[in-house]
């Protein structure tokens, strides 16, 4: 993809560790490969909501269940946006239920 000053390709574990893991360490984060970058490419793209078809042939899997399986995590804000919508789904049908154990099964009153 990349070429030399001579115009040949770049071997990508000399780029990987002459400017990669450099980098990492002035950065002071964990050292990366390049693989890592792929795996943070499918969890983003997916967390987008195009087609896991149109992921796995980005990725060159043959199998969508790679893609997901592997290549994707959740992410915390996708998490919490279903969270939420599983709420406002059950939080109505809580409310009536709620409303119909409250006619059925009033309170008890204590007489005095």
């Amino acid at each position: 993809m990349f070429q030399s000053e001579r115009g040949k390709p770049l071997n990508p574990e000399h780029v990987r560790n002459r400017v990669l893991h450099p980098a990492c360490e002035r950065a002071k984060v964990p050292r990366v490969g390049w693989h890592t970058f792929r795996y943070t490419y499918a969890t983003w793209a997916g967390a987008t909501g195009e087609s896991i078809k149109a992921l796995q042939a980005q990725l060159g899997h043959t199998n969508p269940n790679i893609t997901l399986d592997v290549y994707t995590q959740p992410m915390p804000e996708a998490q919490r946006r279903v969270a939420d919508k599983v709420a406002r789904v059950l939080l109505p049908i809580a409310a009536e239920l709620k409303e119909q154990e409250t006619v059925l099964c009033p309170e008890p009153v204590l007489i005095q």
